[in-house]
């Protein structure tokens, strides 16, 4: 930012303006997304504590204000006023847009989020925080894709001008351009709308800390549109419901899809076949099968008690894998079908979609395998994207090596025949191929299981 002196005005506008505005509008957005995850962002935590609305209201801007992060954005405002200002009067009218930028982007972020409180704290809150967090990923794909005609970019100054004249009679943008011009006269807003947004967020918290929250009252109890009538049909209920309800199962599913999708898109225009992306798309959702017990935590003494043979592990095993195939095959599925269409190969649908599937079989059973051989605890944490507790994380990455290379290997002569238009038997062959892999990792996976009970259930429920 600092180098911007050697630039020109209307570059230095350029810069300050959209950035400014950019910054505070993310500044909105990770909060609501980090809500379950930054205590201080939920009001409800501190109603019990006896303090008055001002001290709450002081003591959480402050707060917002103090760490890594806000020190890191005031380096590179500090950075942009020494760039684009120049005179006494230039650093005294940057300082106060500093100031101001700084206020907009807390007071904004704090008033969202409180406002949205009761309904981030529930169940469908979380999940529409966790499809936005989904979608972040594919943004820059979607921009290239809209400015990237024949891999060419079609940016030019004219874009970023009308951007420019938008942005520029935004609160933020106003700031900015203070930043870039030393005009005080575009301070004037911006003062004013963080004062609106302080009595926004100051009403809000009010309004939070006297209202009962009633985000889980009279919740309604749906009804099993299917009613299991044995052990494998018993946990694929409960999976079913687990995948639909807890967000960090959600995610695992979810994020390999949302990762498939950009590189289908990306591989299709370098002529790469579609088996390719919806392979790569099976390990990624397999490789979250290899910590089949650690969700369930403390839970698990309840199945230890019952597992009095191999066959009742390989019965919950079985449902489990049942359960994640009914949501993964369709989502393997729509990716064929996304990859063929963009790959323009449709008669490669069918072999992609094949080759899927084995992979997915064989990343399953050696998912159970990796589940019982290298169990891991994973902390209880509100953020979805959490895994595996501190310390782990090696032993974790470990095993998914492991397996992704040994599902390469395993799945080779299925997935080159259909890459390349071999053999069709092969192709036809290889769900049942991967099945009889899948088969096989949880027949000694559960043998495995049964001998050493204790320890899996002490390393699912370690404390770390």
């Amino acid at each position: 930012m600092a180098g911007l002196r050697t630039a020109t005005d209307h570059t230095v506008t350029e810069v300050a303006v959209i950035g400014v505005t950019a910054l505070v509008l993310a500044w909105t957005a990770t909060a609501v997304l980090v809500f379950g995850v930054d205590e201080t962002l939920d009001p409800s935590r501190l109603a019990p504590l006896p303090l008055t609305r001002r001290d709450l209201t002081v003591g959480l801007f402050a707060a917002s204000l103090t760490g890594v992060w806000p020190a890191a954005i005031l380096v590179v405002l500090v950075g942009l006023v020494v760039g684009g200002t120049s005179g006494p009067v230039g650093v005294v009218v940057g300082v106060v847009a500093i100031a101001e930028v700084l206020a907009l982007g807390v007071l904004l972020a704090r008033a969202v989020t409180t406002s949205l409180a009761t309904a981030l704290r529930s169940r469908r809150g979380r999940d529409a925080v966790l499809a936005i967090a989904l979608l972040l990923p594919a943004l820059p794909q979607a921009a290239r894709l809209a400015f990237d005609r024949n891999g060419r970019s079609t940016v030019t100054q004219e874009t970023v001008d009308r951007i420019l004249a938008v942005t520029r009679w935004t609160p933020p943008g106003m700031a900015g351009q203070a930043l870039a011009s030393g005009d005080p006269m575009w301070l004037v807003v911006p003062a004013l709308v963080a004062a609106l947004l302080a009595r926004w967020w100051v009403a809000a918290l009010g309004h939070q800390l006297t209202t009962v929250d009633a985000s889980t009252e009279g919740a309604a109890v749906r009804r099993r549109r299917w009613d299991p009538s044995g052990p494998v049909g018993g946990v694929v209920v409960k999976e079913l419901a687990y995948l639909r309800r807890e967000p960090r199962r959600t995610i695992a599913v979810l994020s390999p899809v949302v990762v498939t999708v950009i590189l289908s898109i990306s591989w299709s225009r370098q002529g790469v076949s579609p088996v390719v992306p919806v392979a790569a798309g099976a390990a990624f959702l397999g490789l979250q099968t290899i910590n089949l017990f650690g969700l369930d935590g403390r839970a698990l003494w309840l199945n230890v008690l019952v597992w009095d043979s191999p066959d009742r592990i390989r019965a919950d095993l079985a449902g489990r894998h049942l359960a994640y195939s009914i949501v993964a095959a369709p989502a393997l599925a729509a990716m064929a079908l996304l990859s063929g269409i963009l790959a323009d190969r449709p008669g490669e649908i069918v072999p992609a979609l094949l080759g899927g599937l084995t992979v997915l079989g064989i990343c399953l059973g050696g998912g159970s395998l990796n589940s019982v051989l290298l169990p891991m605890t994973v902390p209880n944490r509100a953020n979805p994207f959490g895994g595996g507790p501190t310390g782990q994380g090696c032993l974790g990455s470990l095993g998914s090596v492991a397996l992704l290379t040994v599902a390469v290997v395993l799945a080779l002569p299925i997935l080159i025949p259909a890459a390349t238009s071999g053999p069709l038997v092969l192709t036809l062959l290889g769900p049942v191929y991967g099945a009889t892999m899948c088969w096989l990792g949880r027949l000694t996976a559960a043998n495995i299981a049964f001998t050493r009970l204790p320890e899996l259930h002490t390393a699912v429920t370690l404390d770390v």
